[in-house]
């Protein structure tokens, strides 16, 4: 096989002259397909989807509702206290503790009963002796 490569290219060119003689240049489509494919499949499985998920997340956001249990980015959990303005919502953190986020740090709402009274104070931890 490696023989008949070398002949190939070997020889004058008159043997791939003849080939391409009589066949016409490729349209501007067809060169063109490649490139609109990955287009397409691009926006198929990266664009769209995230359309989706944004919808999806803002829907979740204007939702939200005084008394609902949300977490955060950060990782806190709490319960929405008081929504102020259009993007700030005043969160309980913990039993009388509050605090200001921006709307768009919460990550979601949960559904289990995660609650700010199953956090453990921290001077309830320095007051347990350590065996």
């Amino acid at each position: 096989m490696f023989l008949l490569i070398s002949v190939i290219f070997a020889s004058d060119g008159s043997l791939g002259k003849a080939a391409h003689s009589h066949s016409s240049s490729p349209s501007l489509f067809a060169s063109m397909l490649p490139i609109i494919m990955v287009i397409l499949i691009g926006y198929i499985f990266i664009i769209r989807p995230n359309k989706k998920q944004n919808i999806r997340y803002m829907n979740m956001i204007n939702s939200i509702k005084k008394g609902d249990k949300v977490f955060l980015r950060c990782g806190m959990f709490g319960t929405v206290a008081k929504i102020e303005d259009d993007n700030i919502v005043v969160i309980e953190i913990a039993q009388g503790v509050f605090c200001k986020f921006d709307k768009y740090t919460i990550s979601g709402v949960t559904h289990n009963n995660v609650s700010s009274a199953n956090c453990v104070a921290r001077n309830e931890i320095d007051n347990k002796k350590v065996d």
